[in-house]
């Protein structure tokens, strides 16, 4: 029997869930897919990661294989692909770490909490304003609407929100001095 028919009984068989053949398919192509990715990789525990999933995935989609098709082929197709989505993930990750370290250099953990704690404090003193004050405020503030719009919006005159706008302003700064 030729490998390309023994391939074909091998996918035949794993399509109908038959674990021995699986066993078979693994035990053949399992090394050569790991040396294969971590060519690509330079990363031993990643590429055999990527070889688990390759083979969690053909199990999965046992029942959609196509015994016409060659097998191995989808094999190293499919561990080009995942080895393909776990650099560009490394990227990101990279990325993201790149972007971490530059605001933690920009803002050392202290400043970052200090921010955090002022931004806590700017909150509560906006909440703790008298209602109209507070709708007012938080309408020019956190939507960044006009004072023309937010008189529009609540029938209300360009100077009463000014004068609205005024008094937000002049509670934070006495609360925030303290």
């Amino acid at each position: 029997m030729s490998v390309d028919i023994e391939l074909k009984t091998l996918t035949a068989l794993i399509m109908k869930s038959d674990k021995q053949a699986y066993n078979e398919l693994f035990m053949r192509y399992c090394r050569s897919l790991v040396f294969y990715v971590n060519d690509l990789l330079r990363q031993p525990e990643a590429a055999e990661d990527i070889v688990q999933d390759v083979f969690i995935k053909i199990w999965e989609k046992r029942s959609e294989l196509d015994p016409d098709r060659s097998l191995q082929a989808l094999l190293y197709t499919m561990a080009y692909r995942l080895a393909l989505n776990h650099i560009r993930d490394s990227k990101k990750n990279i990325l993201i770490n790149k972007h971490h370290e530059m605001i933690m250099a920009d803002n050392p953990p202290d400043i970052l909490f200090e921010k955090n704690e002022r931004n806590q404090k700017i909150f509560s003193i906006i909440d703790q304003l008298p209602p109209q004050t507070r709708i007012v405020f938080k309408m020019s503030r956190i939507e960044d609407l006009s004072y023309k719009e937010i008189a529009e919006r609540l029938t209300l005159s360009v100077k009463t929100v000014e004068s609205h706008i005024g008094k937000a302003l002049k509670i934070l700064r006495k609360n925030l001095s303290e």
